[in-house]
């Protein structure tokens, strides 16, 4: 079925009444008519079963007939710190990181990122449309947070959890033993928080590796393979989701 994120103010009692935007893709993009099943989001982590009952020039309307909670939401929120990139690479990172998992994006100035007009509020919200889009199409019930862009030394103050850096440069700590270390350490927790920074595409310097370790933030190997800066992001997420 056809999944979309609404704002949960649409929602009275069990009658839903649709944006212009979703009504549009509803009727005009997706032809779907009266009597079909859609899923509506409401950003509370349920699923929201309901099928159309009117298609009218302004809105969609549609009956709420179930809800359950969405399994697709994973139990550890991951906060990605990801230094901003050109383009089309960051872009990558918000959507397939989106299809992972990730619970939070957070766009990261370091000494090395190369500002061009990449955090504009045009910028912006092009970045919520893909976070969106690739919500809807993974099957999460929840739409990841996109935070305002950081100073890196702000953001090593600022991270919860369990905080970690790949470097290339790492050589003696990988991920999974800090992982397993800071498992067996902690305990049961059904909602942990990990904080993973990555690089933008010049690397991070031996000064900013040197204020992450200041500031509590475990420096590890992805491996001995150096790769890409939005190759490193993903491979993260994967590996503390896992």
């Amino acid at each position: 079925m056809h999944r979309f994120f609404i704002d949960p103010q649409s929602i009275a009692g069990n009658q839903a009444v649709l944006d212009r935007a979703i009504s549009h893709q509803i009727r005009d993009v997706l032809h779907l008519d009266t009597g079909e099943q859609i899923v509506l989001l409401d950003n509370s982590g349920y699923e929201l079963e309901a099928g159309i009952t009117g298609l009218g020039r302004e809105n969609v309307t549609a009956e709420i007939t179930g809800r359950r909670y969405s399994p697709a939401e994973p139990a550890t929120v991951v906060r990605l710190y990801q230094g901003l990139l050109k383009g089309a690479r960051f872009e990558l990172v918000l959507q397939k990181g989106t299809e992972l998992g990730v619970s939070f994006f957070i766009p990261v100035l370091f000494e090395r990122s190369v500002p061009s007009g990449e955090y504009s509020a045009a910028r912006l919200d092009r970045w919520r449309k893909i976070i969106a889009e690739a919500a809807e199409q993974s099957g999460r019930a929840r739409l990841p947070a996109l935070l305002p862009v950081t100073p890196f030394p702000d953001a090593c103050r600022q991270a919860p959890g369990l905080r970690l850096l790949p470097w290339e440069e790492e050589k003696r700590t990988g991920v999974r033993e800090v992982l397993e270390g800071w498992k067996s350490r902690s305990g049961p927790d059904q909602h942990p928080v990990i904080s993973v920074f990555i690089g933008p595409e010049g690397g991070i310097t031996a000064g900013e590796v040197e204020l992450a370790r200041q500031n509590g933030v475990a420096v590890v190997s992805l491996g001995p393979r150096i790769l890409r800066a939005e190759t490193a992001a993903l491979a993260a997420v994967t590996l503390v989701l896992y």
